[in-house]
Parts: structure tokens; sequence; C-alpha cells
């Protein structure tokens, strides 16, 4: 499969120079420009997940060709990877080649049905753990599914309804890849395995589908949590939202072992920001900037809370309290973006 890894210059931006960006922009003429955040990537922390994947490409294909720089004007450089495959030491067993599902789901049997026999159509997964928070309904019957989706399908109860249960493995895991969903997403089997390749080429930080930013006004000292169209016109994020997302399952040990009691009762007071709180995890003990992969990934499901007018205010005051709680905002921002081919470059230009 083909791999293309891109990167743009990590140099960071005075504040001076920043100029908002609505949440809904209108068709601008020029870009604009993000501060840093509560810590900035440094060129040696970007090139660091850019050498590991390259070094792995390098390892596995033995060469690195054909080498294609185009210069934009968002993006600085861009390197095409030839049938590179993303192999621990070759073909590996077949736990290696795989791996969890984590999916969160909550009275939705028709968007959990429909989700669990897509990913289990995916021979890159082994096992699909159900996360079931309800407290008033069990789970439904296994006859929900067809014979090959009951093979993988498990699911994990728990006694309270809390969002951090995504993290709380209680069932056992198999795999060291997990990757974290929710019911309502559907992303195709070519790009679901090609996020697992990269990840197993960085595995000690976050790859997903769904990038965001959260920047800080130096000000005020308040945190501003911004939208998926400010990451796409900056090319700069500092978060992956954990609905789409591959992780190691060391990540949701140091979850459940670092986040304090206030910081998981505020999550769970607000029914909001489980997602952010791992990538503030991921950044302050792991030490590693998320890397952004190139996917198809389809909503089948509503809106959501993310559809709510106050949805950017509340993540925003989760990201402050989040800071205060940890005593500072470790998140580290990226710029890498690694997709496969057959997506075509048209789509992230």
């Amino acid at each position: 499969m083909g791999m293309v890894l891109r990167s743009k210059s990590n140099t960071s931006l005075p504040t001076h120079q920043y100029k908002r960006v609505s949440e809904e922009p209108q068709h601008a003429t020029r870009r604009a420009q993000v501060p840093p955040s509560g810590r900035v990537l440094s060129s040696s922390s970007s090139c660091s997940v850019l050498g590991s994947l390259l070094k792995r490409a390098v390892l596995v294909v033995g060469v690195v060709a054909p080498v294609m720089f185009i210069l934009t004007w968002r993006h600085l450089f861009s390197i095409d990877v030839g049938a590179v495959l993303v192999e621990n030491g070759g073909s590996g067993s077949s736990i290696e080649n795989t791996f969890t599902v984590r999916m969160n789901t909550f009275r939705r049997n028709d968007l959990l049905k429909r989700s669990a026999e897509h990913l289990a159509s995916c021979d890159c997964v082994g096992q699909i753990q159900v996360v079931w928070s309800d407290q008033e309904n069990a789970p439904p019957s296994m006859d929900l599914f067809t014979e090959r989706t009951r093979r993988k399908v498990v699911f994990e109860v728990h006694d309270t309804n809390s969002l951090s249960h995504r993290f709380n493995v209680t069932s056992t895991l198999g795999t060291d890849g997990v990757f974290s969903t929710d019911d309502d997403l559907e992303i195709s089997c070519a790009d679901l395995k090609f996020g697992f390749e990269t990840w197993r080429a960085s595995q000690n930080t976050m790859v997903g589908f769904s990038p965001r930013l959260v920047t800080r006004d130096p000000g005020t000292g308040r945190h501003s949590y911004r939208s998926w169209r400010v990451v796409r016109w900056n090319g700069v994020y500092n978060v992956i939202l954990t609905k789409c997302c591959f992780l190691h399952r060391d990540h949701l040990r140091t979850y459940v072992d670092e986040m304090t009691a206030p910081l998981l009762a505020y999550i769970d007071e607000h029914r909001n920001c489980e997602d952010i709180a791992m990538s503030v995890v991921v950044a302050k003990f792991h030490k590693t900037p998320p890397v952004w992969v190139g996917g198809r990934v389809k909503e089948i499901g509503g809106d959501g809370i993310s559809g709510l007018a106050h949805h950017f205010d509340a993540r925003s005051n989760c990201v402050d309290f989040f800071a205060e709680e940890f005593g500072d905002m470790p998140l580290l921002e990226s710029s890498v973006k690694v997709y496969p081919m057959h997506t075509g470059l048209l789509s992230w230009l």
C-alpha cells in the first residue's frame, strides 16, 4: 500500500500575527495564522514522528522511492513512499496483524449493529469490545448480529454510566493496538488498515482521522477549542478525537492511573471531553505529539452534542479546567499528515 508523509514548517507563529478564523469561515483569500498553544511542538519533536515513520518505511522497503516534492501555499513538502507495508519484522502472527476495537454506544442498537457488522468484515479487526454503560437496559441479544460478527463482538458491561469507561478496560485486551470509536461512524476497511499500519510505525502516539486544535489567549490565559475547519485551513493540530483513533493499550492504562477524581467527575458531570482528556494525558505522560492520518470517515448517525450551539464554549471550558488541574496544558502541536495513495493528493490540498 502506498504511503505519503507530509509536513510543514514547525516555526512558531508570533501571537501578533494571529488572525481569528470563524468556526464557520466564509471563503477566504488569505490563510489565517494560529498562535502556539500551551506548548509548541518543537522541530525535533516533529522530526521524531516523521523520522519514525520514514525509518520504518526504509527498514521494510529498503528504499524510499519515488520521492516527490510539492510546494504549495499550505504544505511545505510531500514525500511519496512507494509500496510501504509497515509490518513488525514481516508477516508476524495474526494477533500482531490485528487490533481491538473499543466502541462506545448508548441506546442506538440500530447503529451498533451497522457499525459492528462493518468492522467485523475487516480482516485487521481482531475483536470488537462494545462498552456498555446503560444502567437501565441490558445489552441486546447476540442474535442482533450475523454469525461472523458474533465471533468478534464482546459486550463489556459497566455498573456505572461514564464516558471514561471507553478507556477503563475490564475485558481482556489481546492486542497492543486499540481502535477507539463511536457507534455512528463508518470508515472503509482499507483506510482502517492503513491507519493501523501508520500507528504501528509510531506506537507511542495517537494516530487518528479527526484532528482538532486548542489555542490559548496569552492575554487572558483562556483556551479555545477550535473546529475542524480551522485545522484544515491552518494544517496544525494538537488533539486527535478518540471517536476514530488508534492508541496503544498502555495509553488506556495511563488514563485510568493519572486522571484525578476531580477530572473524572468533571467529565461525568458535563458528559463531555473525555476525548480531549486522552490527548492531554498522552502528551503529558508519553511526551508524543499526535499523528493525523487520512481517510474517509462517514457519519451514519445525527450530529450529537457537537451540533449544539454551546459546543465550542463547553469544550473550551473543559480545557481550562484540565489545564488548572494538571498545572499546565501539555498539548503538543503537529502538522504531520499521513495518507494512503488511493486517497489522492487533491483531497489534501
